[in-house]
Order: C-alpha cells, then sequence, then structure tokens
C-alpha cells in the first residue's frame, strides 16, 4: 500500500523515490514538467510532432537512468 500524496511532495522527495523505481513519483514528475519541456521543444521546432517525440524521450532516459540521479540538496 503506498502511502504517499505525491502531488504535495518536494522535487527533493520526488526524485529519491523514483531512484528506488517508484511509478507514481515518475508519474508525478511527468505531471508537473511535460507542458513546459514540451512548451520549450515546441518554441524551438517547427514539428510539434517531433517536440513531443523529444519530450517523450527525455522522460524515457529519465526513467531508464533514475538509478544515476542525485539528490537535489
Amino acid at each position: 500500500m503506498n502511502i504517499y500524496n505525491y502531488n504535495i511532495l518536494d522535487e527533493k522527495e520526488l526524485t529519491i523515490l523514483l531512484q528506488t523505481g517508484d511509478e507514481l513519483a515518475f508519474t508525478e514528475m511527468y505531471t508537473r514538467h511535460w507542458d513546459k519541456l514540451f512548451s520549450v521543444a515546441a518554441n524551438k521546432l517547427t514539428d510539434l510532432d517531433e517536440a513531443e517525440e523529444i519530450v517523450q524521450d527525455i522522460f524515457v532516459s529519465l526513467w531508464k537512468r533514475r538509478t544515476e540521479l542525485y539528490s537535489i540538496e
């Protein structure tokens, strides 16, 4: 049973949970940051599909490399 209310956790707490493979922490990070990352990518590129793919790649990489993350101080 999960006892965390993820939307009230700060980035440091989410990062620690993400490092352990917590999928709900990953989902919360995705929810918090996808729009901003997409906005930046879309403003730099002319192809919105490409911008979306780049953002998806960022999150795939984040998940795959989650054990390499360091905690935010």
